[in-house]
């Protein structure tokens, strides 16, 4: 009895590496294993020992040599069958392996499938086993593709919560199916699927949660996008007006050279020939006493008169 009872609490080791664990989703993982080591006790302290070393590998293996030996009856029963189950557990142990490290949790949900073969081989109980490796293939496509999602969630409470049910709901099917040798199709019946509609549950609410999560990616990348180009626009202008600045100098010597470059142009330059630029509507919103720009910037080809405007610059004189 004391070793049932120890056998139910976990050790030191095993608490602390649940330290990652949302409360709970640790209490879900405990009380799910608690029970059914209990329901194996039960019926055999032998089976309860061996799952704590029985690797997924082994029940890979198990699976080829009871294949081998059915086949050798001449009553093969396509033991390819329970491979998705197989291959699903082995993603979903590759999840919860770094959050239940130091439990003896993991090798539970694969090691009562090997305990289901042996028994198959020792009864020739066909119905039965058709009925449960039927069952392993629906309990595979129900299974969340957790592995998918586990980087972007392990952290998440939520998550770690579904993890938690999940094995719950795999650890109850095997006490079920355990029991069922024992009891009737109909109980069995029920119970699976209770299990399944749980399973297809949470395979949404994972579903759902990840595409809430892309959303919210791509919303928070937009955000980030835009704070960038208007980041790098702001940056860019910082560079203009200080190349600006840099060009039209404020020393005596380069403001000598500009009023000797005026003098020339205005020299070159007919009277009147430049005018024009005078009526143009954004250069009459500029001469305003409160133009709503400081600046006007001319622009053009080169050749294209620019510097012959200067003319303007002789009236600003004049205004001011």
């Amino acid at each position: 009895m004391n070793q049932t009872l120890e056998s139910l609490v976990p050790s030191a080791s095993a608490s602390a590496s649940l330290e990652t664990l949302a409360p709970q989703a640790r209490l879900t993982f405990q009380d799910a294993f608690a029970r059914f080591e209990q329901t194996v006790q039960k019926f055999s302290i032998e089976d309860s020992h061996r799952f704590q070393s029985t690797s997924l590998e082994d029940v890979r293996s198990a699976a080829k040599e009871i294949e081998r030996q059915l086949a050798a009856r001449q009553c093969l029963r396509n033991m390819r069958r329970i491979q998705p189950f197989l291959d699903g557990l082995e993603r979903y142990s590759k999840v919860i392996e770094v959050l239940c490290n130091g439990t003896p949790y993991l090798p539970w949900i694969w090691a009562p499938i090997k305990l289901m073969l042996q028994y198959q081989l020792a009864t020739d109980f066909t119905a039965a086993f058709e009925k449960l490796i039927s069952a392993y293939g629906q309990i595979a496509e129900n299974l969340p593709r957790f592995d998918r999602l586990s980087h972007t969630f392990n952290n998440n409470p939520d998550f770690q919560r579904i993890l938690a049910i999940v094995y719950a709901d795999i650890l109850d099917f095997h006490h079920w199916w355990k029991c069922f040798f024992n009891s009737s199709w109909r109980r069995f019946d029920a119970r699976f699927k209770c299990i399944l509609e749980s399973l297809a549950k949470h395979t949404d609410m994972v579903d759902r949660e990840a595409n809430s999560l892309a959303i919210t990616e791509a919303k928070e990348w937009r955000q980030r996008a835009i704070q960038e180009a208007a980041k790098r626009g702001m940056e860019q202008s910082a560079v203009q007006v200080q190349s600006v600045i840099s060009w039209l100098g404020d020393s005596a010597a380069k403001q000598d050279q500009q009023d000797d470059l005026l003098d020339r142009l205005l020299s070159s330059c007919y009277p009147e020939t430049s005018e024009w630029i005078s009526g143009n509507s954004k250069v009459k919103m500029w001469l305003k006493n409160q133009p709503t720009q400081s600046l006007l910037w001319l622009k053009g080809k080169p050749g294209s008169g620019k510097s012959l405007i200067c003319q303007l610059k002789e009236k600003l004189a004049d205004v001011t």
